[in-house]
């Protein structure tokens, strides 16, 4: 709409004279649009350091394929809350998805681990996964509670970007840690990815 107006007030004026839309809703309308643009860029950057993080340390290219697939579904739940409730993009959401990301691919990475140490210690697969509930899987889950409840408490922030932040961030690991204990599990088991050599924990 800016840019419309700022065409039909040139032509116009005519080219004698040069039009600036100012004011405060389209300097707002530049900010959101900046910031998208870098949401965008950083969550672009934070998935690739994170996928790159996680082949090096596993060493198995199809095991970090799958250990990045429940981490990414999350955020895409996280997107669909904010569309659904109708949260704006601000300074404070703008940074949800690439913080989430990189809190949610802790225990993603550990369950993983642990599930190809279980297998190539000679456990069936199914049996490897029992092991990594009863141990990884526990961990995750108060890690996980830790974590929801320490966002969870910005919700008492009266400033409502704050709010939505700590809010929308712990809904993010609710949905990251069900997507460890049920989605990943069933990746493991379904692909059954090569393992690579096995580096210290």
């Amino acid at each position: 709409m800016a840019e419309d107006i700022r065409h039909r007030a040139e032509e116009i004026f005519g080219p004698g004279y040069d039009v600036e839309i100012t004011g405060i809703y389209p300097f707002y309308a530049g900010l959101i649009a900046g910031l998208l643009r870098d949401q965008n860029i950083c969550f672009a950057a934070a998935v690739t350091a994170v996928f790159g993080l996680i082949w090096l340390s596993i060493r198995s290219l199809p095991l970090a394929i799958i250990c990045m697939v429940p981490n990414l579904l999350p955020i895409v739940f996280c997107l669909g809350v904010m569309g659904w409730f109708g949260i704006s993009v601000n300074m404070a959401t703008a940074m949800i998805l690439s913080v989430s990301i990189g809190i949610a691919v802790d225990s993603a990475l550990h369950y993983a681990w642990r599930y190809r140490r279980e297998v190539r210690a000679g456990q069936l697969p199914r049996q490897a996964m029992l092991i990594t509930h009863a141990t990884v899987g526990k961990a995750c889950v108060f890690t996980h509670v830790v974590v929801v409840g320490g966002f969870w408490v910005l919700c008492l922030s009266e400033f409502l970007p704050t709010a939505y932040f700590g809010a929308l961030i712990g809904v993010t690991m609710i949905g990251a840690l069900a997507c460890d204990l049920l989605l990943l599990p069933m990746l493991l088991l379904h692909f059954k990815p090569v393992y690579g050599k096995l580096g210290r924990a």
